[in-house]
């Protein structure tokens, strides 16, 4: 390679930038058409794209920031998706246990209602309370029905 120095070095440098030099270059480059060689971008259009690609970046770190920003509402979504499915197991829980508890409450409304049937014939019967042997048969029928029952 030829020794290039001072201004020299810096024509060589504008030469192999715009693609005119073939000086200190192998035959086989230097012989490659115009066509061939990549084109160099001028000053311009080079600042023109660096800007374009600066905007680009921007945009792409707005929209990054835009996404993190949606990801965590996202994840709070998530999580109050999670407590309302705990909320409707802790639900259907408690309805299979009171769905356990009907048969056994429909039968203490049962017997709630005889009483209150005897309650309300021994209230309606004047005889009962006047006559002593009345009132002590009908207790002892009372006193059956309750233990025949348990």
């Amino acid at each position: 390679m030829a020794d290039y120095s001072g201004g020299d070095q810096h024509h060589h440098q504008q030469q192999l930038l715009n693609g005119d030099a073939d000086v200190g270059m192998d035959r086989s480059v230097a012989s490659t058409s115009m066509e061939e060689r990549p084109s160099t971008p001028d000053r311009p259009n080079f600042e023109r794209l660096l800007s374009e690609l600066n905007e680009t970046i921007n945009k792409c770190h707005q929209e990054l920031n835009s996404l993190l920003g949606k990801h965590g509402m996202e994840s709070e979504w998530r999580k109050l998706i999670g407590q309302m499915r705990e909320s409707k197991q802790l639900r259907d829980a408690e309805k299979f246990a009171a769905r356990k508890l009907d048969p056994e409450i429909e039968n203490l409304r049962r017997e709630v209602n005889e009483k209150g049937k005897i309650i309300s014939e021994l209230d309606n019967s004047d005889l009962i309370y006047k006559k002593e042997d009345r009132l002590d048969a009908k207790m002892k029928e009372l006193e059956d029905r309750y233990n025949s029952k348990r």
